[in-house]
Order: C-alpha cells, then sequence, then structure tokens
C-alpha cells in the first residue's frame, strides 16, 4: 500500500481505492492506512469528511531504515558479531567499483531529511511494522 501512496503522494482512502487494480473493502484500506498512520509511517490531514494520507519517508529512506535492522539482527549473532562482519567482509570484492562510488554520496549527512528531529526515525517505524511495508 505505501508503495501506491508514494506513487501518488497523498491521498485519501477513495482517491487510493480508485487507482488500485485489485478489489479492496473500503473499511479495509482505511484500517490499513489508520494503522501505518498510528506507526507514523503515514501524515494525515482532514480534507472533507475524509482523511488525506502522506508518506512521512521518501522510498529510499524507508529502504535504507531496512537495510540498518537487517545489519543490526545479523550482528546479534548468538556467535557474536565477528562471524557475520567475514560474511559482509568476503561479499564486498564480488561488488563493482561503480557500486561503492554510487554509494558513496549516500551517507546520512547528505540527507537532509534523515537529521530531522521533528520526524520519527525511519528505521524504528520499519521495526514497528517487521519492516514489511510494501
Amino acid at each position: 500500500m505505501l508503495d501506491a501512496i508514494w506513487a501518488l503522494g497523498e491521498c485519501t482512502v477513495r482517491e487510493l481505492l480508485e487507482r488500485q487494480s485489485s478489489v479492496m473493502a473500503y473499511t479495509t484500506v482505511m484500517t490499513t492506512l489508520d494503522r501505518l498512520y498510528h506507526k507514523q509511517l503515514l501524515t494525515r490531514t482532514v480534507e472533507g469528511r475524509a482523511f488525506c494520507y502522506k508518506p512521512r519517508f521518501t522510498r529510499e529512506e524507508m529502504h535504507r531504515a531496512e537495510a540498518e535492522n537487517a545489519i543490526r539482527e545479523l550482528l546479534r549473532s548468538p556467535a557474536g558479531p565477528a562471524l557475520p562482519l567475514s560474511y559482509l567482509v568476503e561479499a564486498i570484492p564480488s561488488m563493482t567499483r561503480s557500486y561503492w562510488m554510487n554509494c558513496r554520496g549516500r551517507s546520512r549527512e547528505s540527507s537532509p531529511n534523515w537529521a530531522n528531529e521533528e520526524k520519527t526515525s525511519p528505521a524504528d517505524c520499519a521495526t514497528d511494522v517487521g519492516v514489511h511495508y510494501r
């Protein structure tokens, strides 16, 4: 559902239903959007008699949060962090130079929205949702 909202930018339940190809009940979509709002993944404003929902984080911020959570979980290995880190080190040579050069510009410092203290961390929100946000 987040993918559809990211594509639209913002929408009401009715607008989302009109654009979806699958047939879902209005109340199902309304409940899902309300839950995503309470998990702080969406913001909402009153628009007439309905709420207009908008993503609180960009797709990139959510993907980054998902990766951070996966790495944190990997490092919590019962054998300690050395073993999972060795797997990561072994995987690095298989990555291309252009991939790593592309990643260099994507640090937290280069993302002004990331450090916005008014927002909840997308990593925290992704954890609340179980990282399944699609």
